[in-house]
């Protein structure tokens, strides 16, 4: 009610309430995915995204045809995380079950606070672009920047999906040093050569790929495509060092850095 207040934004609360479910729901998700990677079956965890992600879209797609409202909208992104989950439980054969081991909970709890501080300050810096423009510009611009960051958030994720099935071989690597380093190297190689096709195609059909998004009305959101691409671009090595730092135990220097960027930033 805080922040949608009055009976014009009733469908906006219901519409927070059931995305908020899915968050919840997303921890058991994020749980499986973890063990499955740990294993050394990351590909699971990779099929299960997929597979969560591609029925979201012909649900997303259904709603929206057939006009059931916001609510509905919501839930079919919910569905996201529940398909995932059995995805992966199924295809992995083993159901996680919650325990209660209080010692466990805290010392997970205490390597993981800088973790989930690092991704809540990103989360601030990253959206932070659309909240200046909005009070700064017009609503034209923000729509015009809001396509062209669609693309931005499909982007800026592949290094965590590349590092789920590096980050294991990097654990396990620890008490090689030389097989460690040649591990993380050849992540970087294979960061920065990702980068350079992201870069190359993005910036040459930019123009389609925002009539694609946002139909002929945001074509101008081809030139803000072309100098995002490029940011995220830059941001792929700094994903595989970010999840390196993790895998060595070293997350609290991500979070020191993370946040000295946003400063910056």
């Amino acid at each position: 009610p805080l922040i949608y207040g009055g009976f014009h934004n009733r469908d906006l609360r219901t519409a927070a309430v059931i995305l908020l479910i899915g968050v919840a729901l997303s921890t058991p998700l994020n749980v499986s995915i973890a063990l499955v990677s740990a294993r050394g079956r990351s590909y699971l965890a990779a099929l299960g995204i997929v597979l969560g992600s591609l029925a979201t879209l012909a649900l997303v797609a259904t709603v929206t045809s057939l006009r059931l409202g916001l609510a509905a909208v919501s839930a079919a992104y919910v569905a996201n995380v529940a398909i995932g989950f059995v995805v992966v439980a199924s295809l992995h054969g083993e159901l996680s079950v919650p325990r209660f081991r209080i010692g466990a909970w805290k010392a997970l709890l205490v390597q993981s606070l800088p973790v989930g501080m690092v991704n809540a300050v990103n989360l601030l810096y990253v959206k932070a672009d659309i909240v200046l423009l909005s009070l700064l510009s017009t609503s034209v611009a923000v729509g015009t920047y809001g396509v062209a960051y669609k693309l931005v958030d499909a982007l800026i994720v592949l290094p965590s999906l590349f590092m789920l099935g590096v980050q294991p071989e990097i654990v396990r690597s620890s008490e090689n040093l030389d097989r460690m380093r040649q591990t993380i190297q050849s992540a970087f190689a294979v960061s920065y050569l990702a980068a350079l096709p992201v870069v190359g195609f993005f910036i040459v059909f930019r123009d389609d790929v925002a009539a694609l998004l946002g139909g002929r009305a945001f074509l101008g959101a081809g030139t803000v495509i072309g100098i995002l691409v490029v940011g995220v671009a830059l941001s792929y090595p700094s994903g595989v060092l970010g999840a390196t730092l993790v895998a060595v135990g070293r997350q609290r220097l991500l979070l020191v850095s993370s946040s000295v960027a946003a400063v910056f930033n």
